[in-house]
């Protein structure tokens, strides 16, 4: 409180500060009926005995005083697919039992704080096998050991024919076919204002990735096994033609 005293009448003006919390729970206004109240004190030699304490209602009314600010963002991303964990070589080829290792690479006019993957599910034959769903890992990720990081993640493939629920593919094991990996992040970035809030986005990115089983992968390795094969018994055979021909002209002279 400030006070503010007339030298000559002795009369005296109070100023009070106060207050008004929680206006955005309240529908952004401060709208509504004030009880207050005020203790006398008397300061000089000529003081009543009983001083009551003053009370006064007042009215205030206000419109909408929360502001709305829309923050435009440009967020862009692409997804990758690895065979390790350290990122370093990009594959798109896998064999049933693999994990796979992705990481998502982000273009972003603001700055970012950080990455959450929110939801993640593979999509095949019109069936969607959610990892992480809502921010959290899903059974079947926990059955296929997801793990994630930030903008990157990876997860093992599980292909079979059983009925427990707990593999990314139920088919044969004995294939060779393709599905989407479909990941949807959340983005966290500063604002450029003066308190440096955090506001959110979400990006959704996809990838697909191809799948053999062992027998397939072993399959393609014989053949070319062969393939260097053949080419090797051409190229030193031909040596062993020009030899015998000019041994004839030889023997014939």
């Amino acid at each position: 409180m400030d006070d503010t005293c007339d030298d000559v009448s002795g009369d005296c003006v109070q100023t009070t500060t106060f207050i008004i919390q929680d206006i955005s729970t309240n529908g952004c206004t401060f709208t509504g009926d004030y009880e207050f109240q005020w203790t006398q004190v008397c300061r000089g030699s000529n003081c009543p005995d009983d001083l009551n304490p003053i009370n006064a209602t007042i009215s205030l009314e206000s419109s909408n005083v929360c502001s709305s600010i829309k923050v435009y963002s440009s967020i862009s991303g692409s997804l990758g697919s690895f065979e390790q964990d350290d990122f370093s070589s990009a594959q798109t080829t896998f064999i049933v039992g693999d994990h796979v290792y992705f990481q998502a690479d982000f273009v972003s006019d603001v700055d970012v704080d950080h990455y959450e993957l929110v939801n993640l599910y593979v999509a095949y034959d019109s069936d969607q096998r959610y990892l992480i769903q809502d921010g959290s890992v899903a059974t079947i990720g926990l059955a296929n050991d997801v793990s994630s990081n930030g903008p990157q993640f990876s997860f093992q493939i599980s292909v079979g024919t059983t009925t427990d629920g707990d593999l990314i593919i139920s088919a044969s094991e004995d294939i060779a076919m393709s599905f989407d990996v479909y990941a949807e992040f959340e983005i966290y970035y500063k604002t450029t204002f003066r308190k440096r809030s955090i506001q959110s986005q979400k990006l959704g990115l996809s990838k697909k990735i191809s799948i053999t089983s062992k027998s397939g992968a072993q399959d393609n390795e014989m053949v070319i096994k062969t393939s260097f094969s053949s080419s090797s018994t051409l190229a030193y055979s031909m040596p062993l033609v020009l030899i015998s021909l000019i041994l004839s002209v030889i023997a014939h002279f």
